[in-house]
């Protein structure tokens, strides 16, 4: 019996204990329930540039406390609701197809801000899914009731105001050419608006608000990743200016350019091969067998060489100017010309180094003659000019239409001191990794008898069998 007495009292000891735990939770709610709008108030100033608070997260201004305290309640939720979040989002949509603009309509309280890229003619740009990714300040409705309370000016004026240019100019301040996820954005104190030479300012170290250039400062409420692009919920609407009627003079930021599209996949393919795609080159490809060229150029760890090759027709042009070299006419001119002459014209065509169409300069070239041939002075300035009208007229995906393969290339000319010619068909069968082929509608002759045994006495190998290879490939490597 003392037993149960003794249990039954200390039963009755945590019973009002218990009770009296409850007793001083519920007081202890009640205080810090009546309390909480002046708590949140001050630790949490929404835009409150006169509020005394410590933290400084607010817009400027009066506007910002009448935002902070119609947000105030939901930045302890925005907050939470970004934080919960190992990215800091509250919001995150995929690539499914959603435009920036169809997923602010689906966000609360952002009525004002959506009627103003309607005014100000930007829907259409937030629409596009296929645009480059950027990043928003979007001040929701409290924000632009207050901005226009403290412009002294109705909002629905303020909208309308120049036929939307105004609140177009703002909206442009608050949309940077990149995309800056939550952590970019906090680490970074400059920011580029499209608004020309104004930019918006971090506060560091980053407490949660952005500011204008004129030291207007405005928190972050909400953050929603869309796709590749950010928008950031504003408590207030920044300007880089302290009043509209102190606004700078307003231009729009050009884009920058679109980075060059990537090199095309190389070919690691030879010379002869190279040659081999096309059959008008046929003339040249039995030329490079006969000197012996086409073995040394096929030979694995071969240097890089670019090859001006002459068409067919070439060839047989070349005859007009047999007289001149005091070659008997009416015959084929490849037939009149030994084997030692023949090595020298074809290195005359030849330019040290791989160099596809696209990498040609306007300059004089040293071919791989050396000084037995006269230098080929290339001209690109044509080939440049095609280039910029092709990506003019690139597609909306911005794919611009190369001349690529076996197609035309405009523009690039070659001149000796006794010749001319176009190129007429660029990066012969595939732009080459280690060598490059250029079909040209003439052949770089010498100019008199003298040239010509000039370009013998340079191709001339002396010797015979092995050493007559090992001594061909040298000079070939040295040239």
């Amino acid at each position: 019996m003392v037993l149960l007495a003794a249990a039954a009292a200390c039963a009755l000891v945590a019973a009002a204990a218990a009770a009296d735990d409850a007793a001083q939770s519920t007081a202890s709610t009640g205080s810090s329930g009546s309390g909480s709008g002046n708590s949140t108030s001050s630790s949490s100033s929404a835009g409150a540039g006169n509020s005394g608070s410590t933290d400084t997260n607010g817009g400027g201004g009066g506007g910002g406390s009448s935002s902070g305290s119609s947000s105030g309640s939901s930045s302890s939720s925005g907050s939470s609701s970004g934080s919960s979040s190992s990215s800091g989002l509250d919001d995150d949509i995929p690539c499914d197809g959603t435009s920036l603009a169809s997923a602010l309509m689906m966000q609360p309280n952002l009525t004002t801000y959506l009627r103003a890229l309607r005014a100000a003619e930007l829907m259409g740009r937030l629409n596009d899914v296929q645009a480059p990714p950027v990043t928003l300040f979007v001040p929701d409705d409290a924000a632009w009731q207050v901005f226009a309370d403290d412009a002294g000016v109705a909002l629905d004026a303020l909208l309308a105001e120049g036929g939307g240019a105004l609140v177009r100019h703002l909206l442009l301040y608050g949309l940077l050419p990149v995309a800056l996820p939550p952590t970019a954005l906090a680490a970074s104190p400059v920011l580029n608006t499209s608004w020309a030479g104004q930019s918006v300012f971090v506060p560091q170290p980053f407490m949660g608000a952005v500011s204008s250039s004129a030291g207007t400062e405005a928190r972050i409420t909400g953050r929603i990743k869309v796709c590749g692009s950010y928008a950031y919920r504003l408590a207030y609407v920044l300007m880089p200016a302290l009043s509209l009627a102190a606004l700078p003079p307003f231009a729009e930021a050009r884009a920058a350019p679109p980075p060059p599209p990537p090199p095309p996949a190389c070919a690691n393919a030879s010379i002869p091969d190279l040659l081999s795609a096309n059959g008008n080159l046929t003339t040249t490809l039995g030329a490079l067998q006969a000197t012996g060229l086409e073995e040394e150029l096929s030979a694995p760890g071969a240097p890089p060489y670019t090859l001006f090759a002459p068409t067919d027709d070439a060839w047989q042009q070349a005859a007009a100017q047999q007289l001149q070299l005091q070659l008997p006419p009416g015959q084929d001119v490849l037939k009149q010309l030994d084997r030692s002459a023949l090595r020298g014209l074809l290195l005359a065509h030849m330019l040290p180094g791989n160099m596809p169409a696209a990498q040609l300069r306007s300059q004089i070239y040293t071919t791989a003659a050396g000084r037995a041939a006269s230098p080929i002075f290339v001209s690109t300035a044509g080939f440049e000019a095609a280039a910029a009208d092709a990506a003019a007229a690139a597609d909306g995906t911005g794919a611009a239409a190369a001349a690529r393969g076996n197609e035309p290339e405009p523009g690039i000319t070659l001149q000796t001191r006794t010749a001319d010619a176009g190129v007429v068909v660029g990066d012969v069968g595939a732009v080459g990794c280690s060598a490059s082929v250029h079909a040209i509608d003439a052949v770089l002759l010498p100019g008199d008898p003298a040239a010509l045994a000039k370009l013998v006495a340079g191709a001339a190998v002396p010797g015979g069998g092995k050493q007559q290879q090992q001594q061909a490939k040298r000079k070939l490597l040295m040239l």
